[in-house]
């Protein structure tokens, strides 16, 4: 158990160092659209805004897609269960930050530290 302590100090500590602001996204509930107006109606989605997750530097990777390539951003992050309160994360969950949109490629919980840990993806084009 000294370890597991050992680890929520260090987490304590990267959130006050280095913590920045996020804001996650769950859709709950998906909702109609009426085709002739064009308008969406019914949509319910769970936010949370986290004040302190530590995001560790973007590691910058080239895929091929159909002849083409992108370019692909991926970032770590880590957040303390109690930044989250009531909110579940899963991995329909995604994640706003610095004005970008990111989506949840892995998704790990560590119950021992009290804390989530997971890799968000971001696609340079696409819209936010």
């Amino acid at each position: 158990m000294p370890e597991f302590r050992f680890i929520k100090t260090v987490v304590y500590k990267l959130k006050r160092r280095y913590g920045q602001l996020i804001v996650l996204t769950r859709i709950t509930t998906k909702g109609t659209v009426n085709y002739t107006t064009g308008e969406s109606s019914g949509r319910v989605s769970d936010i949370k805004t986290v004040k302190q997750a530590v995001i560790l530097p973007s590691r910058q990777l080239r895929q091929i897609s159909y002849g083409g390539f992108y370019d692909v951003s991926q970032r770590d992050v880590l957040i303390a269960n109690k930044d989250l309160g009531s909110f579940t994360i899963t991995q329909d969950t995604t994640v706003l930050y610095n004005d970008e949109k990111y989506e949840i490629k892995e998704l790990q919980e560590y119950p021992d530290i009290r804390a989530w840990y997971f890799i968000i993806v971001r696609v340079k084009g696409d819209r936010t």
